[in-house]
């Protein structure tokens, strides 16, 4: 065999090139490959299923329970690498649920529970705060609704008196909430693709994120963002009232409001002298614009707004149609219409955000007021009550008809009672009422509340509305129910409120 000499330089440069080209197809190919098929961080409307709930979501004044917490996160989508609840209000920790829960799984999804021990006669507060974060830097925040001791908020109105000043008021007073109507129709000006060949059924709306994200684009977010904000910079959480009829939005190229009648019908009614006119577009498109809107808010609010009002004293419904002339057309009168609104509510709520909790305030003066709880309240995680028992007469005082109600609605249910709206008023004097009956109706009605087992009392209103009653106008308490009257000024029931809260505080 002939000897060829070896060009060394030559061999080494051509092993070089061979050497690189492998390492490239064997290394930088195969990562190429495989980062095209990871998963990457979960897109927002991913991140929206994520959920955190509370067991159980109410611990009273007067007992230490232990609490489970629980994480879900479907599969699917990339797990995070952290997930901590902040119990700073309570002990000054912070608990990573996914290093130190129990994982559970199921076909769906992947649960973590963790425990803790928390005592209600310690503390007062109605939230904690959920942190995700992933490999990429991506984070994002979910509000845990818990209430833990007894609850105070106040109903006022953003609309009436200089907004600061009356959320100055809510800091003063010292309550949780500030329980107020959200005005459907200056977040959605007008109907969201009405026209049936475009609007889908409530059926197939059920679930479908891309459509609630659809009509969240519609929506001018703008004012209530500040709002929502100045509330919280304050201390006080937002406790909105959403999808009240008398705020629906415009039909498009009209004036008029929609509502649950059938398309071509028209109708008006009238709140304190101001009217407002309706026109029907179906109970099915109804039903679907107030689900989209309720979705659409807790989605957006996810990390702020921890629990949802919906709609106004629906049980009631037909006394605002019939007596009260606040809403107009047949569908009011319907229990079975306003359950189903009731239910489609509480759907949108927790399609926007499986966090959060719905309530709803069931007047007590309907005579079938606990039947219509027994029967509707299933999709509610809070059993909401209004009351107003000497809205015809100044005298008795009649706080003992709201200790009744408190008590027999806790035997129907397990679940939380929070006396969502109830008030005296203060006038008018040619009628026996006074600011000192106001005072003790306050006095009775909260401590009745609290000791028979309620979660929380709301007094309604914050400030008298603008404006005088007439002689003979049957509904001239309306204008009387304020701890304050309408430049702000404050009556006795005002001091007393505060000091009820400031008592309850140094228990």
């Amino acid at each position: 065999m002939k000897f060829i000499p070896l060009d060394v330089k030559n061999y080494l440069t051509w092993y070089s090139k061979t050497l690189r080209f492998c390492l490239t197809f064997l290394v930088f190919i195969p990562a190429i490959i495989l980062s095209g098929c990871s998963e990457k961080s979960p897109s927002s409307s991913a991140q929206n299923r994520i959920w955190i709930k509370a067991e159980p979501v109410w611990i009273s004044p007067a007992e230490n329970r232990a609490v489970t917490f629980s994480l879900g996160i479907p599969k699917g989508i990339k797990m995070p690498e952290e997930a901590v609840l902040d119990l700073g209000p309570l002990n000054q920790e912070k608990i990573d649920l996914l290093e130190n829960g129990e994982r559970e799984s199921s076909p769906t999804e992947i649960i973590y529970r963790f425990q803790v021990e928390i005592d209600g006669r310690r503390f007062r507060l109605n939230h904690l705060d959920l942190t995700l974060k992933w490999p990429d830097g991506t984070q994002a925040s979910i509000l845990l609704p818990i209430l833990v001791g007894f609850q105070w908020g106040v109903v006022f109105n953003p609309g009436q008196r200089n907004l600061p000043e009356q959320i100055g008021n809510l800091d003063d007073l010292g309550v949780n909430y500030g329980r107020f109507w959200l005005d459907w129709s200056k977040i959605q000006a007008t109907t969201f693709r009405l026209n049936p060949a475009t609007l889908p059924s409530l059926e197939s709306i059920a679930g479908n994120s891309n459509l609630i994200d659809e009509y969240a684009d519609h929506l001018t977010w703008t004012e209530f963002d500040t709002f929502v904000q100045n509330l919280i910079q304050a201390g006080v959480s937002p406790l909105p009232l959403i999808a009240d009829a008398t705020t629906a939005p415009l039909a498009p190229g009209t004036q008029a409001r929609i509502a649950p009648e059938d398309e071509g019908w028209t109708g008006s009614a009238c709140i304190l002298g101001t009217c407002v006119d309706y026109v029907g577009i179906g109970r099915d498109a109804y039903l679907a614009q107030a689900y989209l809107h309720a979705a659409a808010l807790a989605r957006r609010y996810r990390d702020r707004i921890g629990i949802w009002n919906l709609e106004n004293e629906l049980n009631w419904a037909y006394v605002h149609t019939g007596v009260a002339g606040w809403r107009v057309g047949n569908a009011w009168s319907d229990p079975e219409f306003c359950r189903r609104l009731l239910k489609t509510l509480a759907d949108g709520i927790k399609a926007g955000n499986p966090s959060a909790l719905a309530t709803m305030n069931f007047n007590i003066h309907d005579p079938a007021y606990l039947q219509k709880i027994r029967d509707w309240s299933g999709p509610l995680d809070l059993i909401g009550l209004g009351a107003y028992p000497n809205y015809l007469f100044a005298s008795p005082i009649m706080s003992s008809l709201l200790a009744d109600a408190v008590l027999n609605t806790k035997g129907l249910t397990d679940k939380p009672v929070l006396v969502l709206e109830t008030g005296y008023p203060s006038g008018p004097a040619a009628k026996g009422y006074s600011e000192n009956l106001q005072v003790q109706y306050l006095s009775k009605s909260t401590r009745f509340t609290e000791e028979n087992g309620g979660a929380g009392y709301f007094y309604f209103h914050l400030e008298d509305p603008p404006g005088t009653p007439g002689p003979n106008d049957l509904q001239a308490v309306e204008y009387y129910w304020g701890l304050t009257y309408p430049d702000g000024t404050t009556k006795p029931a005002y001091g007393e409120f505060k000091s009820l809260i400031q008592t309850e505080e140094t228990k």
